[in-house]
């Protein structure tokens, strides 16, 4: 009975790490002094390996594909949350306001 629980369990944990791999797009906003815009795009592709879950997000400008920023990104992922930190930037551009 035990092993049949633990495979049941087993099998839902990795239908849940299925569930959140993928792209993922979204909006997010920001409000303030430097703040160039208040909503941007913001994307992410999620790839798993056991509770870990790694990939890059994007960020750019609302309708504008001239400026972006492209990060690594590494966490987990534990039932329903996941959790990740962007460790490097991989690609970015960036306006020049210099003249």
């Amino acid at each position: 009975m035990k092993k049949i629980l633990f495979f049941l369990f087993f099998i839902a944990a990795l239908q849940a790490q299925a569930a959140v791999r993928g792209y993922w797009s979204g909006y997010i906003t920001q409000h303030g002094f430097l703040a160039i815009a208040t909503n941007y795009q913001y994307s992410l592709v999620l790839e798993t390996e056991g509770e870990t879950v790694y990939g890059y997000s994007e960020i750019r400008l609302w309708n504008d594909t001239a400026m972006f920023g492209r990060m690594a990104f590494r966490g987990t992922v534990q039932g329903n949350t996941v959790r990740f930190m962007e460790s490097e930037i991989l690609e970015q551009r960036l306006y020049s306001y210099a003249s």
